[in-house]
């Protein structure tokens, strides 16, 4: 397994020499990770009460909330199918609130060349800056890479920072920088399914 620990740097847990990782269940946050069900951190009620729909098809739901004694994440969230009685994770992300961009694109840069030495065969695509779906006036930004695998499986190392405006609307969220996965399915459904 690859943990991504205080400022996300992948450690390989393994008596042997570091090797490669080739399948996205390799990675975790917090000790989780994509293929893990998710009633082995959290109980049936911590996730329903944060239960929550993204987009007209309803196939997948999310679930997340704060982290206690994390060094590395302020929160998480998770997507898993939503008639899933063993809650199997198919997106996971660990997000934490950063000052300025400046201090977020040091952390990127850590992150990104920390997994390109843990993976073998990726595609590495920089999606430079583009703007954050979630503020329709197109002033808020986000700097992001993707590291995609052969099956469609994704990494993906965000900075996010929003517009003043936005953030005076949005009292409860932040600028951030985020680390997420997706499994094949989840990509996949993103891709083809999601706004059916």
């Amino acid at each position: 397994m690859k943990k991504l620990s205080t400022y996300l740097f992948l450690i390989l847990f393994s008596f042997s020499a570091p090797s490669f990782a080739d399948d996205i269940r390799d990675f975790e946050i917090e000790g989780m990770s994509i293929g893990d069900s998710a009633l082995k951190y959290f109980t049936k009620a911590e996730l329903n009460s944060s239960k929550s729909y993204y987009w007209p098809n309803k196939k997948f739901v999310s679930s997340g909330g704060w982290l206690k004694n994390s060094d590395s994440y302020e929160s998480w969230q998770i997507f898993y199918k939503d008639k899933d009685e063993k809650y199997i994770i198919h997106y996971l992300s660990g997000l934490t609130s950063i000052e300025d961009l400046e201090t977020c694109n040091k952390k990127k840069n850590v992150v990104i060349n920390d997994i390109k030495s843990s993976i073998n065969e990726t595609k590495f695509i920089d999606l430079g800056k583009t703007k954050h779906p979630g503020d329709k006036t197109g002033k808020s930004l986000a700097y992001k890479v993707l590291f995609k695998f052969g099956d469609n499986s994704t990494i993906m190392v965000t900075c996010v920072d929003y517009s003043d405006e936005y953030l005076k609307k949005n009292p409860s969220i932040s600028d951030n920088f985020n680390v997420s996965f997706s499994s094949v399915e989840f990509s996949n459904f993103l891709d083809n399914e999601a706004y059916e």
